[in-house]
């Protein structure tokens, strides 16, 4: 009976973790809906709470090291000056919390990041989706209407596009199929158009934060066996997101009647954000 317990329950689990982490990325920033969110995150994680302590259960490593800088954060209460600011952004940490304890453990529980990883490629997929909807896609990048999507905040919106950039490249070493690598690098370009659209210097950084690490802790070993070969698919995709990010922008109204002049990346996201 334990047994076909815990066997159901980890099922219950994975089909709940899709449209749970779908639901965060999208339904949370609709008015009157975040805090149905709250609600079916703090259902799940006491659910998950208590299998998770019946069957004593392991904590990850990143779920252990996560807690452990909420309490060290905690000392800042010693020095706040704004009580009030402390508590909303100990509430978001502690949110947080609960989420990446529910994602890790049932990826764990699973020994599979596959139902996660899909929930977020859904969830930024259908912000992505409603941006071009809401005509973001191909309006002038100016600092007041820079591309958010239902988020209404460049930067989330951004962040987001990261997410699901992690996604695809999650996906893209487990799939060998083609035509499926070609849905994935269309999607890929795409967040990157958003990206741009965004306005985000932090989400642009990010990205390009995020692509950097992934080169080299996943393709650590070509670096090692063919450094000159590493060094030219890295220059080759740089290259490629810098012509992206200047093809965008030339032809987006931001600099008007001209096409694609040598402005420095940088220099131009520096001119969006003011």
């Amino acid at each position: 009976m334990t047994f076909d317990l815990g066997i159901s329950l980890k099922k219950i689990f994975v089909w709940f973790l899709v449209p749970f982490i779908t639901g965060l990325l999208t339904v949370s920033f609709l008015p009157g809906l975040s805090k149905v969110m709250i609600l079916a995150g703090l259902v799940f994680g006491f659910i998950f709470a208590f299998y998770f302590f019946y069957f004593d259960l392991k904590f990850q490593p990143e779920v252990i090291f996560f807690f452990l800088w909420i309490v060290w954060s905690l000392t800042g209460v010693f020095g706040v000056y704004n009580m009030e600011y402390f508590r909303i952004s100990l509430m978001t940490i502690v949110q947080m919390g609960v989420l990446i304890f529910l994602v890790a453990g049932v990826s764990a529980l699973n020994k599979s990041f596959v139902p996660a990883a899909s929930g977020i490629i859904i969830g930024v997929t259908i912000l992505l989706v409603l941006s071009y909807i809401r005509g973001e896609f191909g309006q002038p990048i100016v600092t007041d209407e820079q591309a958010a999507s239902i988020t209404d905040n460049a930067n989330i919106f951004a962040q987001h596009l990261i997410y699901l950039v992690f996604g695809i490249f999650f996906f893209w070493r487990r799939f060998q199929s083609f035509w499926l690598r070609f849905v994935f690098l269309m999607l890929f370009l795409v967040a990157v158009a958003g990206i741009i659209y965004s306005g985000s210097r932090q989400g642009f950084v990010g990205l390009m934060a995020f692509i950097l690490l992934w080169f080299i802790f996943c393709q650590g070993r070509l670096i090692l066996r063919k450094p000159l070969y590493a060094l030219f698919a890295l220059i080759l995709v740089s290259g490629a997101m810098v012509m992206l990010t200047d093809y965008v922008m030339a032809h987006s109204g931001y600099f008007p009647n001209q096409g694609c002049i040598p402005i420095p990346i940088t220099l131009r996201l520096r001119q969006i954000q003011g």
